[in-house]
């Protein structure tokens, strides 16, 4: 859940990954606000891909007024059936959600 007046990171996103069973093919989207960084969101190859433009939120409450970097990272695990389109990432934002 959103919380009001807090920030948010809003960003449309597709992948597709290996669909072989176990964690392979992370998307991973990670903050540092000086104190080094941290996974906020990851999706891996045990979740089924997203074929269409889809839209995704993430609390930044805990990071609100601070100086943060934000990163999208794609790790393939392994050097295996890596064939795939990987993970296509548009329309990047950091907004405030406030109450209605």
């Amino acid at each position: 859940m959103l919380s009001a007046d807090a920030s948010v990171l809003r960003f449309r996103h597709q992948f597709e990954t290996e669909s072989f069973d176990g964690p392979f093919d992370r998307c991973i989207v990670e903050i540092d606000d000086g104190s080094g960084w941290t996974e906020l969101e990851a999706w891996d190859s045990s979740e089924p891909n997203i074929v269409t433009w889809e839209e995704a939120l993430i609390d930044l409450a805990a990071y609100t007024g601070k100086t943060v970097r934000i990163r999208f990272r794609f790790d393939s695990v392994d050097g295996l059936f890596n064939a795939h389109r990987g993970w296509n990432i548009d329309d990047v934002t950091v907004t405030n959600v406030l109450a209605p």
